[in-house]
């Protein structure tokens, strides 16, 4: 029996198996992964301080759902440790100088997981949701792991489940459970 004061949820994780040479599998991806390349999007990994700011700007201005999980100090921390740490894959787009996203991965021996994400939607013509992706799960493949797992989406995010499910994922489904403390913003 689940205590009251806790909540049982059923999730659904998208999961792909990747590898170094990852293309995306559908061909629609991968025609937006070359329309990428041809609008002269570059993704680096997080390394200067500017591109630091620049990141925690676009979370800050584009990225309200993320705010009221994780304060800007500790996406700052993270980004700092970013820098260091290898298991924590923090990847910009830049799109004619600009930071136009910026993407999350944490590796645990060889899963990948696809932790969190922001984009600036006047640049969503350029398709970095998925050069962001596919360069996370090449890098992330690069220092040996073999599946990405894509996280929970919720279910009232449909444009969001769809997308994941065009990388040919299996779909895995548990049990969570989930306690709100009483000082937990509602």
């Amino acid at each position: 029996k689940v205590p009251s004061n806790w909540t049982r949820k059923i999730i659904r994780t998208e999961v792909l198996s990747i590898h170094p040479d990852f293309e995306p599998p559908d061909p629609d991806l991968r025609s937006e992964l070359r329309k990428s390349e041809r609008e002269g999007l570059e993704i680096v990994l997080l390394k200067s301080d500017k591109d630091q700011r620049d990141a925690l700007a676009l979370f800050a201005n584009h990225g309200k759902q993320h705010q009221r999980r994780f304060p800007t100090s500790f996406l700052t921390e993270l980004a700092g440790l970013s820098k260091e740490c290898k298991d924590i894959i923090w990847l910009i787009a830049r799109l004619n100088g600009k930071v136009v996203g910026s993407q999350v991965f944490l590796q645990f021996g060889d899963l990948l997981l696809y932790w969190l994400s922001v984009l600036d939607r006047s640049a969503v013509s350029a398709k970095p949701a998925v050069a962001l992706l596919t360069d996370g799960i090449r890098r992330g493949a690069s220092l040996g792991a073999t599946q990405c797992n894509l996280g929970w989406s919720p279910p009232s995010e449909q444009g969001l489940v769809d997308f994941k499910k065009r990388w040919v994922t299996t779909q895995h489904e548990y049990a969570i459970y989930s306690h709100t403390p009483w000082w937990w913003p509602r």
